[in-house]
């Protein structure tokens, strides 16, 4: 594959707009004065938004008022977790500079809830009714009438300085319905301004949310591309020991700015032996920037100043003092010729290089299997849901089918779901557990009609930060005729569980549209193994010898759909079709556009969006993927499972191929077009030539981690699994299991829905128990995944009879007293069958397994060896 770079200018006007959005929203855009905020609001109106408002927070000590230099020597810069303010008394000229009504307030409280996700206090959003002391700074010198009357003390957290602020804004702008933010990588800020917008009813924008993770992979990509787009953004602070004042004011776009942070940044995180993740933009606070000029149609003036004066800070930082800012308007007579727009604003693929190659449009891959044939009379009969099961596997405990459908209860869904809920909560309760130890769910629905009413109280139920990962999807009439819901649960209580819920909008993979998260991180291992030393050395229990403190951990990823993460609309043949291994290019003709070629892109997406969830959850092998397909025709339906178990297969095939080269996570290679000079001039006028971390950089490479990390598999597995480590064949690399389970409907008609159980921070090693068994163990923890077909003929029971029966698995009940099933069964399970069965039951039309042979049940097992 061709090195992973940044595109060149004269590309970015060749590449596909993004189709016309369906709804146009109105945008408050959250500005700081930093690059990464008012780039988000230019890739806004770049989506066809509208920003109609910009807001800023300031600290309480300025007024905020008539004054844009430091002539007393100060700036009030505060050390905030939330808001950048150094520079602040400039951020009144953006509202000449842009043309667009900004509105101020002070910074009250500090950081008193400091968790990555955000818990609001019960009492917010208790403010005062907007409009009261409330006034408009136009940027014309005549203050920012903050007054808000908030009367909030120093006690609360400084996220709900957000709360009034907005409010006053939409009091002025009743149209807005949107918010936008500049986080890249933090989720402290992103979850905070994704609780205010949600209390307050408006969509959540992060544009440049893990634009790291984004093509073409660089840290230095976001730098290039706002270079690209005629954004001028200075360095105004910085704070790293890698940095010092000599870069004060200087351009961090410029492509020699950008070769001296990456020198710097590097040289000090090899010294501290901590990768460099996101440095190179400032995410962890070594230098902070202020945006001076833009492309129109955002920028309509630039900022000037007379003089910037290099001054030391606190700690070691240092500042730069500005004098005499003030807005030079572009269409002065004396103002210089503006270049570039809207077009020169790059837009990410939607495609990695990766699922690029995936998702071109081929011959479809067909079944060599004959369909199963179904019993007479089984038809048109309900699976019969077995009753409610609990189930405990270490700490583990799993709460499977749970429906309310005795007689006398309601048919509505919501109904259904609620009562079903409280008894959950009782459950829980006598097991001293609560809604925040859930970790993962699967919602039945009889139709997906029912959806949004069951979403309602779901979310009353789950409504703490970070809720549970979720699968949702429609059975029809294969649930029993009086159960319009069926609800199974994993609870964990043990430390260290992690959550990703992300509610905004951006490029890298969809918002969550219910009230769940993308994924939930547990440890595994016995109780307490996690955290005991196991013998390596490293005493950090997680048995690699590192000595790094991470435990193994099992990572429950939600059902993923193919939605567009920018719009939140199903992606379909007028949406950017990839080229292999390129960006997004013009589609091809229509003939190639068939429906099945529309399919496999949709489900080679929302695989790539199961794979992002994956990496930024530090993923490194899937236990086995499970794809639900939407009901359609028979031969359809056929044709639709072997296309995505081909997906699954080739995504393992091609990174295999990758890592075998040493190729990166994708197949990318390095930017040569970063690297300075052979010597750098920097170097010699500053005295630092032949020092470390001085001399020609080294080209930038794809930053994304290996997934899957066949380095972390122990020996390939044993087998017909077993390989050797030297190979470069894709046909030999190692492809976790994969079951294919068609139901009658997936959210927002979706044809297609991924969802997975990754194993993170830990190595593994793969072996087949039997024949149609697939098995991952997690080294030092005593976990196993296993995948089971259940083929014509057979039987759920016998099937794990012979999984327990199998060399080394514990044998008989004792094992199976410890293991945690979900089976996704079809009718043409022998009568009875369901019934002994003791774990989760998802009914399925039909189900398939490796190579498209049709099953008559799959079944998914996690398994705690030896008395976990």
């Amino acid at each position: 594959m061709p090195p992973a770079s940044p595109p060149a200018p004269q590309q970015r006007q060749q590449r596909q707009r993004p189709r016309p959005r369906p709804r146009r929203l109105k945008v408050v855009a959250l500005v700081s004065g930093g690059k990464d905020s008012l780039y988000g609001a230019l890739h806004c109106l770049a989506n066809g938004h509208d920003v109609v408002a910009l807001a800023n927070l300031h600290p309480a000590t300025s007024s905020g008022a008539g004054r844009h230099d430091d002539d007393d020597g100060k700036d009030d810069d505060i050390d905030s977790y939330m808001y950048q303010t150094v520079g602040h008394r400039v951020v009144p000229l953006y509202a000449r500079a842009l043309g667009i009504p900004l509105y101020r307030a002070a910074i009250r409280g500090g950081a008193i809830c400091t968790a990555k996700n955000y818990a609001p206090p019960q009492a917010a959003g208790r403010q005062g009714a907007p409009g009261a002391g409330e006034g408009q700074d136009k940027g014309d010198g005549d203050g920012d009438g903050d007054g808000d009357g908030d009367g909030d003390g120093d006690d609360e957290d400084e996220t709900e300085s957000l709360v009034p602020l907005l409010r006053r804004v939409m009091a002025a702008h009743p149209a807005a319905d949107a918010v936008s933010t500049g986080a890249i990588l933090s989720t402290y800020q992103r979850t905070r301004v994704e609780s205010v917008a949600a209390r307050l009813g408006l969509v959540p924008l992060a544009f440049l949310w893990q634009y790291t993770a984004l093509p073409p992979y660089l840290q230095g990509a976001l730098l290039a591309d706002m270079a690209g787009a005629g954004q001028v953004a200075r360095l105004v602070k910085v704070a790293s020991g890698g940095l010092d004042e000599r870069l004060l004011w200087e351009d961090v776009g410029a492509p020699r700015t950008v070769a001296r942070l990456r020198r710097a940044v590097g040289a000090f995180a090899a010294a501290a032996g901590t990768p460099p993740n996101g440095a190179l933009l400032g995410e962890g606070g070594e230098f902070e920037t202020l945006a001076v000029d833009g492309p129109a149609p955002l920028w309509k003036g630039r900022i000037e100043v007379e003089r910037a004066e290099p001054a030391r800070g606190d700690g070691g930082t240092a500042v730069v003092k500005l004098r005499g800012p003030r807005v030079v308007m572009k269409d002065a007579p004396d103002a210089p010729a503006q270049e570039g727009g809207l077009e020169q604003v790059r837009i990410p693929s939607i495609w990695d290089t990766e699922f690029a190659r995936l998702a071109s449009p081929r011959v479809p891959c067909a079944s060599p299997y004959p369909p199963l044939a179904l019993r007479a009379g089984r038809a048109a009969a309900p699976l019969p849901l077995p009753p409610w099961r609990i189930a405990v596997a270490g700490s583990t405990l799993a709460v499977a089918n749970m429906t309310s459908s005795a007689s006398g209860s309601s048919p509505e869904a919501a109904s259904q779901l609620a009562a079903v809920l409280s008894r959950l909560g009782e459950v829980l309760r006598a097991r001293k557990l609560g809604p925040r130890d859930v970790v993962a769910s699967t919602l039945l629905l009889r139709s997906m009609a029912d959806f949004g009413a069951a979403n309602a109280a779901y979310a009353a139920f789950f409504g703490a930060p970070g809720p549970p990962s979720r699968v949702a999807v429609a059975c029809g009439r294969s649930l029993p005729p009086d159960a319009a819901v069926c609800l199974s649960v994993v609870a964990d209580a043990r430390p260290g569980r992690g959550a990703l819920h992300v509610q905004s909008r951006s490029y890298w993979a969809p918002a969550n549209i219910g009230p769940y998260s993308q994924a939930v991180a547990v440890r595994l291992g016995r109780p307490g193994g996690a955290d005991q030393d196991d013998g390596d050395g490293d005493g950090d229990g997680d048995g690699d010898g590192d000595g790094d403190g991470e435990a193994p951990e099992a990572v429950y990823v939600a059902g993923q759909i193919p939605l567009v993460p920018a719009t939140m609309e199903l992606w379909t043949a007028a949406d950017a079709w990839p080229d292999d291994g390129g960006p997004s290019l013009p589609p091809p003709p229509p003939r190639r556009h068939d429906a099945l070629a529309q399919f496999r892109a949709q489900a080679a997406l929302a695989l790539q969006h199961l794979w992002r969830v994956g990496r930024a959850m530090e993923v490194r092998w899937w236990s086995g993927g499970v794809a639900f397909v939407a009901d359609c025709d028979p031969d359809v339906a056929s044709a639709r499972a072997a296309t995505a178990l081909a997906v699954w297969r080739d995504i393992h095939e091609v990174t295999f191929e990758s890592w075998a080269r040493g190729a990166g996570a994708g197949g990318g290679g390095g930017s040569d077009d970063d690297g300075d000079a052979e010597i750098d001039i920097w170097d010699l006028r500053h005295g630092l030539a032949g020092r470390p971390g001085s001399g020609p950089l080294p080209p930038e490479r794809d930053s994304r981690s290996a997934l899957p990390d066949f380095g972390a598999c122990e020996g390939f597995g044993r087998g017909h699994w077993a390989t050797t480590a030297t190979t470069t064949d894709a046909a030999a690399a190692p492809v976790p299991p994969c079951f294919v389970a068609q139901v009658q409907a997936l959210p927002r008609d979706a044809p297609v829905e991924w969802t997975a159980v990754g194993l993170a921070k830990c190595r593994f090693s793969l072996a087949a128990p039997r024949d149609s068994m697939a098995a991952a163990a997690v080294e030092r923890t005593g976990t196993e995944f296993v995948f089971v077909e259940v083929g014509s003929g057979q039987s759920v029971a016998g099937s794990l009879g012979e999984l327990w029966g199998a060399p080394g698995r514990g044998g008989g009940r004792d094992a199976e007293s410890r293991a945690l099933a979900t089976l996704y069964a079809t009718k043409r399970l022998e009568a009875g069958d369901l019934e002994r069965f003791g774990g989760v039951v998802v009914p399925c039309v039909r189900v398939w397994g490796s190579g498209g042979r049709e099953l008559v049940a799959g079944l998914t097992v996690r398994v705690e060896h030896g008395g976990g």
